[in-house]
């Protein structure tokens, strides 16, 4: 808090001013804080703060250096994560790259680009927005002979596509490309914790698949040897130090997704304790992935709540995911807005309001279209057929299912689409 209290009234032509550090053994010890920032942030949040306010404060008492740069946007993850002050995250971030450009810190540009589209900007600008910036960190990081910021450059920028509702084909193929890269620099735990997202979007794409909702095939058999176990038990059974944490995470995370999308509330249900029994909270510390936890989980709560009333587990769930929604909603309409509608039509729907759940429905469904979030357009659009055919309106659902059939096919999702005809919705 003294580091924050600090910071706010310091803005971007203060710290231009400074002089430069100089102290060769200050130096060196911002150099090593620094090398500790990757390590910390892919695997002991919780210790961030620490490195980073030290870092901040030897800026301030010794004057800029390029790490500085890493350490101002490093704090505003912090801001972003643990503070949940988005805003001053956004204005510390916008310091840090102020700071490399003014000292031509190009090698630093992976780094610090993986921090500002991952844990800052993705919470106020447009996450589409971040793509292009993330793709930038990746050359800078190759260029610069910094593989490990640059593929992590790289698994922003294929997690952020498939949150934002990029074309499912074309983050397969980047998703192809990328792996190979990681295989070439030995990064076998990074793949390990994409690949659930890969196979995610094979279930997603590919009308073959038996069970969309399960998650284990060809692109999770390359991962590890799994010798007749699940690729989940597998990882479980090896992460006796937490090195496969996230991965078990992402896991949990994407099958969420793929019960939720393909009509397995109960399975949705147990992914979210999943979920929160792995800790993403802490896996996922202050990147956009934690959002997509709590939207899915939140309206997997709603749909259980209406088959069974009587148990609070599913209010309280509610109860927790719809003010996070509204704050980060607040910090980016962009992104959350159509997000939050959806779970208010939901909720609304759970407790007989029916035109007030139209509403919130149709308001969602048209922002998600005019944000450009074809994949939540077309969620938002199957489950508002659903309870428009409920409601006796057997047209407009007609109309809404068709809505969510091309979305659906917009973004690739064949597999849904095949569902959807199978089910006599056509």
């Amino acid at each position: 808090l003294h580091t924050k209290w600090t910071l706010e009234t310091k803005d971007v032509e203060w710290f231009m001013t400074q002089n430069l550090m100089t102290d060769s053994r200050t130096l060196n010890a911002m150099k090593f804080m620094n090398v500790l920032l990757f390590y910390l942030y892919c695997n002991d949040v919780l210790k961030l703060p620490l490195v980073i306010c030290r870092m901040i404060r030897l800026t301030m008492e010794y004057g800029l250096c390029k790490v500085s740069a890493t350490a101002f946007g490093a704090y505003g993850v912090v801001c972003c994560g643990f503070l949940g002050d988005y805003a001053e995250g956004y204005r510390v971030g916008k310091i840090a790259t102020a700071i490399i450009g003014e000292l031509n810190a190009q090698e630093l540009v992976a780094q610090s680009n993986a921090m500002v589209c991952a844990s800052i900007n993705a919470w106020t600008e447009p996450l589409q927005s971040t793509l292009p910036i993330a793709a930038a960190g990746y050359d800078a990081g190759i260029s610069a002979g910094d593989p490990e910021y640059a593929m992590l450059c790289r698994q922003v920028h294929t997690t952020s596509s498939f949150l934002c509702g990029q074309s499912l084909d074309g983050i397969v193929e980047d998703l192809s490309q990328w792996t190979k890269e990681c295989k070439q620099y030995r990064m076998d735990l990074i793949i390990l914790v994409i690949l659930p997202l890969w196979q995610c979007i094979e279930n997603l794409i590919d009308i073959s698949v038996p069970d969309p909702t399960h998650l284990d095939g060809e692109i999770l058999q390359q991962g590890l040897s799994l010798e007749g176990v699940s690729f989940i038990e597998a990882l479980a059974s090896r992460n006796r130090e937490g090195m496969y944490g996230t991965a078990i995470c992402q896991y949990y995370l994407y099958r969420l997704t793929l019960a939720y999308t393909f009509g397995h509330d109960e399975l949705a249900a147990e992914m979210y304790d999943k979920c929160i029994e792995s800790e993403l909270e802490k896996k996922m510390f202050a990147r956009p992935t934690l959002c997509a936890c709590a939207f899915y989980g939140g309206l997997a709560a709603l749909s259980m709540e209406r088959k069974d009333r009587n148990n609070p587990k599913w209010r309280g769930i509610v109860d927790a995911v719809i003010p996070r929604m509204e704050k980060w909603a607040e910090a980016s309409a962009w992104n959350f807005e159509h997000k939050l509608l959806f779970l208010k039509a939901e909720q609304m729907t759970n407790a007989g309001d029916q035109l007030g759940a139209v509403a919130a429905y149709e308001g969602a469904i048209r922002l998600a279209r005019e944000h450009r979030f074809v994949n939540e357009e077309a969620l938002i659009a199957d489950r508002y057929s659903k309870f428009l055919l409920a409601a006796g309106e057997k047209l407009s659902a007609e109309v809404q299912c068709n809505n969510a059939y091309e979305a659906y096919k917009n973004w690739g999702a064949l597999r849904k689409c095949k569902e959807m005809k199978q089910g006599g919705n056509f």
